[in-house]
C-alpha cells in the first residue's frame, strides 16, 4: 500500500473515531437530561402529596378523635311559620369544643337553622371537653326540654344566664356533671317557664352568684 493510500486510510478511521466520540457524548448528554427531569417531576409528586396530605390533616373535624364526654339532649318546638329557627343564643360564645346532631344528623356549627320538618324536633349537642354554655340557650323561646348527662365527670366551667328568657323551657334534668367549680349561676334559669326540674349531683355549694 503506498503512502497516499495510508494517509486516506488513516484520514478515514480518524472522522469515524470523531462521529463516535460526538454521537457517545450526545447520548450521555441525552440521559442526563431525561434523569434530570424524572429526578424533577418525582420532587413535585413528593411535593404534591406533602400538600394534599397536610390539607386532608388539617381539614379533618377535631372531634373526629374525640370521645364524647358529655351531652346536652334538647326539644325544640319548631315553628312552620318561621324559615330559620334559632338554636343557639346570639350571645353564646363557642368556647368548649362539641358537634350538632339535629333528629341524629350532625350539621356545621350554626346559631340558626332552616328546618325542613316542624313540630317537636331532637337536638343534640355532644361535648369533647369541659363545658362553658354560658348565654348558650338565652332567649331560645322554641326550647322546651334541656336534658344534659356526663359518665365522665365532664367539669361545668360556666352557666352564666344558659338559659334566661327561654319562656317556653319547661323541663330541665342534669346528671353526672361536676360542678364544684361553678361560681355563678346568674339569671341562669330567669323568666323561664319551668315545671320540672332534677337537678341529680348538681353541687353549688361554692357559687357565690344566683
Amino acid at each position: 500500500m503506498d503512502e497516499k493510500n495510508e494517509e486516506l486510510i488513516n484520514d478515514f478511521s480518524s472522522s469515524n473515531l470523531g462521529i463516535k466520540k460526538k454521537g457517545m457524548s450526545l447520548s450521555l448528554s441525552k440521559w442526563i437530561i431525561i434523569g434530570a427531569v424524572s429526578l424533577l417531576v418525582i420532587l413535585v409528586i413528593i411535593i404534591l402529596l406533602i400538600i394534599f396530605l397536610g390539607k386532608s390533616k388539617s381539614s379533618k373535624k377535631p372531634s373526629d378523635d374525640l370521645a364524647e364526654i358529655g351531652i346536652i339532649s334538647c326539644i325544640y318546638d319548631i315553628n312552620p311559620d318561621v324559615k330559620e329557627t334559632k338554636i343557639l343564643g346570639e350571645e353564646f360564645t363557642k368556647i368548649s369544643n362539641f358537634d350538632i346532631f339535629i333528629n341524629g344528623n350532625k350539621i356545621k356549627f350554626s346559631k340558626v337553622y332552616e328546618f325542613t320538618t316542624f313540630g317537636y324536633t331532637n337536638i343534640e349537642f355532644k361535648f369533647y371537653e369541659n363545658l362553658n354554655i354560658s348565654y348558650m340557650f338565652k332567649g331560645i323561646n322554641s326550647l322546651i326540654s334541656v336534658d344534659m348527662k356526663s359518665e365522665n365527670d365532664t367539669k361545668i366551667i360556666s352557666m352564666n344566664e344558659a338559659f334566661e328568657n327561654c319562656e317556653n323551657l319547661e323541663s330541665f334534668s342534669i346528671k353526672g356533671f361536676n360542678t364544684q367549680e361553678l361560681k355563678s349561676l346568674k339569671k341562669f334559669f330567669y323568666k323561664t317557664n319551668l315545671n320540672k326540674l332534677q337537678l341529680t349531683d348538681f353541687n353549688t355549694e361554692n357559687v357565690e352568684d344566683f
